[in-house]
């Protein structure tokens, strides 16, 4: 009588110490889980009946966590699922990106060279025209260099990059988007930022002539707000671009002006913090022309 009552006083003081065993382990709650003699009945829907059983499932519960730990690293997309993200080598989709550019930005170049050099500009239609007409003209040349140069620069950006990316071993990354944020952002931002404002040059021209060659009539006035119409449109296009991202939720902002002011920002700190005085000059030139040009406009509304 006495052994009996020790024995059990000792698994209560066992089931007091130990009570959330079963739930922490697994693995050791197979009494628990084993099939009774009664199989339960569940009917389902369309009114069939199937029988459910019971089964050791603990290894099934505890696999999905082993697998997390051993597929590293992770992320998580969006939606809340989580993928598996690997390094591999995207050099050659990151050169095959900047040449994508190459192609476009060369044939606008070469399209600005008659558009603004070579053919030259309607005639007035009569002595006194309208100072903004008189601006648009003298604009003209202003904005066929400076987009022609842009695009020039694009090509540049992109030509240097793809050297890059082909000469010298680049270091694995998960994506294109990722190998360019770490070691091309600069060279990419340049190559879209001057395509962008070489085209809106280039877009911007076509409205002048097609106004000049008809100023003051319907026809000038529509030709002109077709290529405004046009200019607008790939404007937006851009700005879609620009907002959607490159890939894993990161973008330079909202709009193509933002991804000029980057650019910019960029551009800046490399010419100061590695000490580039031929990009200071080419900045210091560029701000002078600019402040030049606006200049001259008001020099030529006074005058009126």
């Amino acid at each position: 009588m006495l052994r009996e009552l020790i024995l059990v006083c000792g698994l209560g003081v066992a089931a007091a110490w130990f009570p959330t065993a079963p739930a922490l382990r697994l693995t050791t709650a197979v009494p628990a889980l084993q099939p009774k003699s009664t199989t339960p009945m569940t009917r389902l829907r369309g009114g069939a009946d199937a029988k459910m059983t019971l089964a050791n499932y603990a290894g099934d519960a505890a696999a999905p966590a082993l697998r997390l730990k051993a597929t590293t690293p992770m992320t998580r997309l969006r939606g809340g699922a989580d993928a598996k993200m690997t390094l591999a080598n995207y050099a050659g989709d990151a050169a095959r990106l900047f040449n994508n550019m190459v192609t476009p930005a060369s044939i606008i170049a070469g399209a600005l060279v008659p558009l603004g050099y070579i053919v030259p500009l309607p005639s007035p239609r009569a002595e006194g025209e309208p100072v903004f007409v008189a601006i648009l003209r003298k604009l003209h040349l202003v904005i066929a260099t400076a987009s022609l140069c842009s695009e020039l620069l694009s090509v540049m950006w992109a030509t240097v990059a793809v050297n890059k990316l082909t000469e010298a071993a680049v270091a694995p990354a998960i994506s294109t988007w990722a190998l360019i944020q770490r070691d091309f952002q600069l060279p990419w931002l340049a190559v879209n930022a001057h395509f962008v404002l070489g085209m809106l040059g280039f877009m911007s021209m076509i409205a002048t002539r097609a106004y000049l060659s008809a100023a003051g009539t319907p026809f000038g006035l529509g030709a002109a707000g077709f290529a405004s119409s046009g200019l607008l449109l790939m404007m937006s296009v851009v700005n879609r671009g620009v907002a959607s991202g490159g890939g894993e939720g990161q973008r330079y902002g909202g709009s193509a002006l933002a991804l000029v002011a980057r650019y910019a920002v960029l551009l800046l700190r490399q010419a100061l913090f590695h000490v580039g005085p031929l990009e200071i000059l080419s900045i210091l030139l560029g701000c002078a022309s600019l402040g030049v040009v606006a200049a001259g406009v008001v020099s030529e509304c006074r005058k009126r």
